[in-house]
């Protein structure tokens, strides 16, 4: 499990522990299978949908694009934004904040 996920499930399980919640309860409020839950909880479902991490984000007040980016995950939202707008990604690469397509070819992600 990536590191990034492995912190986030644990920030996940604290904050229902604190809440004195069940995972069964946590799981009907989202309104997920308590097994599937508890997957996502333990890290064993390493890509829950979109939606599923959003509800999970707003439910823990977490901010919902950092729950997306743990998982990898960019919102759907900010791609169409940045599809509309190519101008966003020229100015991530001229600042440095975003490499050049040539300075990652041959890269692992």
């Amino acid at each position: 499990m990536k590191k990034d996920i492995k912190n986030l499930t644990k920030r996940i399980k604290i904050e229902r522990i604190n809440r004195d919640l069940t995972q069964a309860d946590v799981a009907k409020e989202l309104g997920l299978n308590r097994n599937y839950y508890s997957q996502i909880e333990s890290g064993i479902v390493v890509k829950p949908s979109e939606k599923t991490l959003i509800k999970m984000a707003n439910f823990y007040n977490f901010d919902s694009d950092e729950v997306l980016l743990n998982y990898g995950i960019l919102a759907s939202d900010i791609i169409q934004g940045i599809l509309e707008k190519h101008i966003v990604i020229k100015q991530l690469r001229d600042s440095g904040i975003v490499r050049q397509p040539q300075d990652v070819v041959g890269e692992t992600l």
